[in-house]
């Protein structure tokens, strides 16, 4: 099932039976807080991955804004590009005035840009593909991969944000919840697995 950012708001007032102004002006903070947690704990599956492409003719290149990490960068045409530090970069290149093709990269600038090296001699597009952020849901942004595809998990996940930062319920009510945001998440996490699997038609599963 799918749920909106809307009703999301509507089922955490409900399910916590509070609608005290103080608590439901909070409610978009807790979902907030729900989506960050599963997008650092989930992050390895397809859903917060993307590609895409960078052209510069400079060394500094500014990443997309949605990018939490690089996974993997290559020239068009070209070989992949190296991780490296940053203090690498600079050793191996003292200089952006040192031209050629690109061989290594380093984050930079609190990881939103990175710098390559050497400078691209000529204009070079480069192919990349990282970990993203999903887009921050709003009464006008309602949904993303989260409320569609992962619905009992982010409302567990935004329960516990409420609980752990607002709330004070029992622990044994924040034991079950988090136990049963744990068991979601591990059903999402072995249907990515199972994505990863051989085609049956390669090899046929025993009946």
């Amino acid at each position: 099932m799918a749920i909106t950012f809307t009703q999301l708001k509507t089922r955490l007032e409900e399910w916590t039976e509070n609608t005290a102004t103080e608590y439901t002006g909070t409610v978009s903070e807790f979902i907030r807080l729900g989506q960050q947690r599963m997008e650092r704990e989930l992050g390895a599956l397809e859903a917060f991955r993307a590609a895409s492409t960078l052209t510069t003719t400079q060394a500094t290149v500014a990443l997309s804004t949605q990018a939490v990490r690089i996974l993997w960068i290559k020239n068009q045409g070209g070989d992949y590009l190296q991780r490296k530090d940053e203090s690498f970069i600079r050793e191996f290149v003292p200089s952006a005035t040192y031209f050629g093709t690109p061989r290594f990269y380093a984050y930079t600038a609190a990881a939103t840009q990175i710098i390559v090296a050497p400078t691209p001699s000529q204009s070079l597009t480069f192919d990349y593909g990282y970990q993203q952020r999903l887009a921050a849901l709003s009464t006008t942004a309602s949904t993303n991969w989260l409320t569609d595809y992962a619905e009992n998990a982010f409302t567990f996940c935004c329960m516990l944000a409420a609980y752990k930062t607002f709330l004070k319920p029992e622990q044994a009510d924040v034991d079950r919840m988090e136990q049963l945001y744990e068991q979601e998440k591990a059903w999402l996490i072995k249907e990515e697995l199972e994505k990863k699997k051989t085609d049956e038609f390669r090899t046929p599963e025993l009946p």
